[in-house]
C-alpha cells in the first residue's frame, strides 16, 4: 500500500504534500469545491488531519486500493483547533520522510482539515497508519471549529504517533518545517549524523531508516511521550 501511495503523491521529500485550500467534496476521482450546508449524520465521523490524510491524492490512493473501487464520497473542510500543535514523529518512514504528529500545547491555534468519514473509511485509515493510534478528542480540551461558519465540532478523531513527538531537548520541533530542515537538525546530533547520507534525499534516508529511527529512540532526550488527552481507539 505504501508504495502505491507514494506513486500517487510522487515526492516523499515534499511531504505532507498538497492540502486543499478550500472546502471540497470528493467522490472517487472527482474533487469539486463544496459550498453547501454541512449536515451532521450519525454514521459519519469527523477526523482531523494534519499530514498525509489531509492530502486528497493520498486519501484517494488509500480508498481506491483498500475499498476496491467503492466510491464512497466524503467532505474535506478547513478548520481551526486550539490547544493542539503539529510536530514531527521521532522516526523515519520506510519511504525516507519524517511524518507529522499532533501534540497538546496550551493556547496553540492550528489550521487543520476535517473530513467526515464512515466506518469503511475509518477501517481503511486504521490499516494504513502503522505506528499511529486513532484517538477520540473533544472540544472541551481541544476546541475545534469549521472555518466556513464557526460551527463547533464537539467530538472528533485524530491520529497520534505512538512514539510521541520530536524535540530539540527543550522545545518541540514544530511545523512548518521542510524535510530538508529536519534532516539538517539531525545532522547536528553527533551520534546520528554518521548514520545520515552526506546530503538530503528521501531515497538515501529510506536506505537507513531503521538505523536512524533506532538511534533516535535511544536518544530519549530527543522526544516526548504522546500527550493528547483522549480515548485511544484500538
Amino acid at each position: 500500500m505504501r508504495k502505491s501511495l507514494i506513486g500517487v503523491v510522487n515526492k516523499p521529500s515534499l511531504y505532507p504534500w498538497g492540502r486543499p485550500s478550500k472546502d471540497v467534496f470528493v467522490s472517487g476521482n472527482m474533487v469539486v469545491p463544496f459550498k453547501g450546508k454541512v449536515v451532521r449524520v450519525p454514521h459519519r465521523f469527523p477526523v482531523v488531519a494534519i499530514g498525509e490524510n489531509a492530502c486528497i491524492d493520498a486519501l484517494q490512493a488509500k480508498f481506491n486500493e483498500r475499498l476496491q473501487g467503492v466510491k464512497i464520497p466524503w467532505l474535506c473542510l478547513n478548520a481551526t483547533v486550539r490547544n493542539l500543535a503539529v510536530g514531527f514523529a521521532p522516526f523515519v518512514t520506510a519511504n525516507g520522510y519524517i511524518p507529522l504528529t499532533p501534540f497538546g500545547q496550551v493556547d496553540a491555534v492550528t489550521k487543520v482539515w476535517v473530513s467526515f468519514f464512515d466506518e469503511e473509511h475509518l477501517a481503511t485509515l486504521d490499516s494504513t497508519m502503522p505506528g499511529y493510534t486513532r484517538v477520540k478528542l473533544n472540544s472541551n480540551n481541544y476546541f475545534l471549529t469549521l472555518d466556513r461558519d464557526g460551527q463547533r465540532i464537539d467530538e472528533f478523531f485524530i491520529y497520534q504517533a505512538d512514539k510521541g513527538y520530536m524535540t530539540d531537548g527543550l522545545s518541540p520541533l514544530t511545523a512548518p518545517m521542510t524535510q530538508k530542515q529536519v534532516f539538517e537538525y539531525l545532522q547536528g546530533i553527533e551520534n546520528i549524523t554518521r548514520l545520515l547520507p552526506e546530503r538530503y534525499g528521501h531515497s538515501y534516508m529510506a536506505m537507513g531508516y531503521k538505523k536512524i529511527s533506532n538511534r533516535i529512540a535511544k536518544n530519549t532526550w530527543m522526544y516526548r511521550a504522546p500527550n493528547l488527552e483522549g480515548e485511544a481507539i484500538e
